[in-house]
C-alpha cells in the first residue's frame, strides 16, 4: 500500500498545480444544482467544455462564463459550495497530467488502480477515453483529464464526470444511479437497466406522456426514503 503523505497527496497536489496551469485566462466556469447541493465546475478547453457540458446544463445555477481559474482557485471556493470540479484537456490546452505514481502492473478492471484508491482520495483511468481522474473528498476537490475530447465516446458524454459523482454521492449518503428518472408533482421513478434496455426511450415516451424528466441515463437518489 503507497504511503499517502508520501505519494498520494504529492500526486493530488500535482493534478491541482497541473490544472491551473491549464486554465490561466480560459476556465468555463459555472455552478450546478445536484442533489440540493452546489458544485463547480471549471472546464479548461474548448473541446472538452463541448463534451461535458450539454448533458449538465439543465443543473447549470450559474454561468460565469469564460474566466482565469486563478482568480478563483479550487481551495478559495465560496463555503456554500460542496464540490468543486477541475477539468482540462491535454490536446488544446498542451498541458500533461503529473507523472504517475504507479507501474502499468496497478491497473486493475473499472479504472481502479492498485493501493491507490482509500476513503480519502480516490483515482481512476479510463484507458479507452484516455482520462485520468481524482478525487479529494477532505478537501472537496477533483480534478479530471482528458487527453484528447475527440476520444471520449458518446456515453461518457452523456453522463460525464460519473466517476467523481459517484464517489462525492457516495460521501454524502446518496447512491449514483444508471438510470434515467422520471416524476410529476407527488413521487419519481428511477428507470433502471443495462445499456441498450431502453431507459431514455422510456423516459420519453412519459415525458410525452406529462411526467417531467429528471435525468437520462444517471440519476442520483436518497437512501432514506423521502420522497
Amino acid at each position: 500500500m503507497p504511503d499517502r503523505a508520501a505519494i498520494v497527496d504529492p500526486f493530488v497536489s500535482a493534478m491541482r498545480a497541473a490544472f491551473l496551469r491549464a486554465a490561466p485566462s480560459d476556465a468555463s466556469r459555472c455552478t450546478l444544482a445536484i442533489a440540493d447541493r452546489k458544485v463547480a465546475l471549471h472546464i479548461a478547453g474548448a473541446g472538452l467544455t463541448t463534451t461535458y457540458r450539454p448533458a449538465l446544463q439543465h443543473r447549470v445555477i450559474s454561468d460565469d462564463g469564460v474566466r482565469s481559474a486563478t482568480a478563483n482557485p479550487p481551495d478559495s471556493r465560496p463555503d456554500d459550495v460542496d464540490l468543486t470540479i477541475g477539468c482540462w484537456e491535454r490536446r488544446t490546452t498542451a498541458v500533461a497530467p503529473p507523472a504517475p505514481p504507479w507501474s502499468i502492473d496497478d491497473f486493475l478492471p473499472r479504472g481502479r488502480i492498485r493501493g491507490l484508491s482509500d476513503d480519502c482520495v480516490r483515482l481512476s483511468y479510463d484507458e479507452w477515453s484516455r482520462t485520468l481522474t481524482v478525487y479529494d473528498r477532505d478537501a472537496r476537490e477533483a480534478f479530471v483529464h482528458a487527453a484528447d475530447a475527440r476520444e471520449i465516446p458518446d456515453w461518457v458524454s452523456r453522463a460525464p464526470l460519473r466517476n467523481v459523482l459517484t464517489w462525492w454521492a457516495s460521501d454524502r449518503g446518496l447512491a449514483f444511479l444508471h438510470a434515467s428518472g422520471v416524476a410529476d408533482e407527488h413521487s419519481a421513478v428511477a428507470l433502471a437497466g443495462g445499456s441498450g434496455s431502453g431507459k431514455s426511450t422510456t423516459a420519453l415516451s412519459c415525458l410525452a406522456d406529462g411526467l417531467a424528466l429528471l435525468g437520462d441515463d444517471a440519476c442520483i437518489a436518497t437512501l432514506d426514503g423521502t420522497p
